[in-house]
Protein backbone atom coordinates (compact mmCIF):
# COMPACT_ATOMS: atom_id res chain seq x y z
CA UNK A 1 0.00 0.00 0.00
CA UNK A 2 0.97 3.59 -0.87
CA UNK A 3 -0.01 6.78 0.70
CA UNK A 4 -0.55 10.44 -0.40
CA UNK A 5 -0.59 14.13 1.36
CA UNK A 6 -3.58 14.12 3.75
CA UNK A 7 -3.70 9.97 4.05
CA UNK A 8 -4.97 8.80 7.76
CA UNK A 9 -3.08 6.69 9.21
CA UNK A 10 -2.08 4.84 12.11
CA UNK A 11 0.82 2.72 13.23
CA UNK A 12 0.24 -0.90 12.92
CA UNK A 13 0.75 -1.56 16.43
CA UNK A 14 -2.22 1.01 17.36
CA UNK A 15 -2.16 4.61 18.46
CA UNK A 16 -3.73 8.05 17.35
CA UNK A 17 -5.36 8.22 13.73
CA UNK A 18 -2.02 11.13 12.04
CA UNK A 19 -2.15 12.88 9.19
CA UNK A 20 0.22 12.26 6.17
CA UNK A 21 2.11 15.41 5.86
CA UNK A 22 4.39 14.62 3.01
CA UNK A 23 7.26 11.76 2.22
CA UNK A 24 10.75 12.11 3.68
CA UNK A 25 11.41 12.10 -0.09
CA UNK A 26 8.83 14.72 -1.36
CA UNK A 27 8.82 17.87 -2.96
CA UNK A 28 7.25 19.99 -0.51
CA UNK A 29 7.79 21.30 2.85
CA UNK A 30 11.60 21.61 2.59
CA UNK A 31 12.49 22.71 5.99
CA UNK A 32 10.53 19.71 7.83
CA UNK A 33 11.90 17.06 4.95
CA UNK A 34 15.94 18.70 5.88
CA UNK A 35 15.10 18.20 9.30
CA UNK A 36 14.27 14.01 8.68
CA UNK A 37 16.26 13.59 6.23
CA UNK A 38 19.78 15.21 8.06
CA UNK A 39 18.28 12.68 10.74
CA UNK A 40 19.07 9.87 9.19
CA UNK A 41 15.10 9.18 7.75
CA UNK A 42 15.26 7.42 4.28
CA UNK A 43 13.24 9.26 1.59
CA UNK A 44 10.49 6.10 1.71
CA UNK A 45 10.00 7.35 5.35
CA UNK A 46 6.26 9.26 5.38
CA UNK A 47 6.47 12.67 8.10
CA UNK A 48 2.65 12.36 10.06
CA UNK A 49 1.30 15.04 12.60
CA UNK A 50 -1.25 13.71 15.08
CA UNK A 51 -2.30 15.93 17.96
CA UNK A 52 -2.00 14.31 21.71
CA UNK A 53 -3.85 14.29 24.48
CA UNK A 54 -3.10 17.66 25.54
CA UNK A 55 -4.35 18.62 22.11
CA UNK A 56 -0.35 19.82 21.17
CA UNK A 57 0.42 18.81 17.41
CA UNK A 58 3.23 16.54 17.01
CA UNK A 59 5.01 15.05 14.21
CA UNK A 60 7.29 12.16 13.38
CA UNK A 61 8.48 9.68 10.74
CA UNK A 62 7.72 6.42 10.19
CA UNK A 63 8.49 3.71 7.40
CA UNK A 64 5.93 2.39 5.48
CA UNK A 65 5.92 -1.03 6.98
CA UNK A 66 4.72 0.74 10.02
CA UNK A 67 1.47 2.31 8.50
CA UNK A 68 -1.64 1.15 8.02
CA UNK A 69 -4.99 3.30 7.01
CA UNK A 70 -7.08 4.69 9.08
CA UNK A 71 -9.97 4.96 6.92
CA UNK A 72 -10.06 0.69 6.95
CA UNK A 73 -11.68 0.98 11.02
CA UNK A 74 -13.78 3.96 10.21
CA UNK A 75 -11.81 6.21 12.41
Amino acid sequence: MSFKCGDKVKLASGGPTMTIKCPVGGNAYTLIREQYSSAGHPNTDFICEWFDKNQELQRNAFPLAMLVSAEADGK
